[in-house]
């Protein structure tokens, strides 16, 4: 990678620390060594890191506020992502997040301690909505509920029960 590169990449990779997104997923979409990341990241926000995994996909359905927020999510970025792309787009995830918690201030459901969900959450959510793990389906009462073969998930509508 030349130095106009790494420079570019370097302030793409500011941007994503600011968002608090995991340097695991910064340095997949910049190119950029972890080591470096992690330098950066203690050099802008005077701490070091956040350890730990990602969480799985599995976990993001624990809670009748947190299915909602995934919902919601899937559906506000899927708006954003005209294009329909394979991967996921860290500009696209970051804009529908901006937006998402916007309207999650909004909400009664999701503006509440026990939903907590992070731009990284966002990510692993749309990875596995990418990788068809989960689905969005219609409910006849005109809301949306997630659908899923390879994980446990109430697929019951959590507007009308059905």
């Amino acid at each position: 990678m030349n130095k106009l590169a790494q420079s570019l990449n370097t302030i793409k990779a500011a941007r994503y620390i600011e968002q608090s997104l995991k340097v695991q997923i910064i340095a997949r979409y910049t190119e950029l060594p972890e080591k470096y990341l992690r330098t950066l990241v203690k050099e802008l926000t005077g701490r070091a890191p956040s350890s730990g995994r990602l969480i799985t996909s599995q976990r993001l359905f624990r809670n009748k506020r947190t299915i909602t927020a995934c919902i919601l999510f899937v559906s506000i970025y899927l708006r954003f992502d005209e294009q329909q792309t394979k991967e996921v787009d860290l500009e696209i995830l970051s804009n529908a997040y901006e937006q998402f918690t916007k309207q999650a201030l909004l909400s009664e459901t999701l503006n509440h301690q026990q939903c907590s969900f992070t731009i990284n959450d966002a990510w692993v959510l749309i990875n596995a909505y990418k990788d068809k793990v989960i689905q969005l389906s219609p409910c006849p009462c005109g809301n949306a509920k997630l659908v899923s073969q390879d994980i446990q998930v109430d697929e019951r509508c959590w507007f009308c029960g059905r």
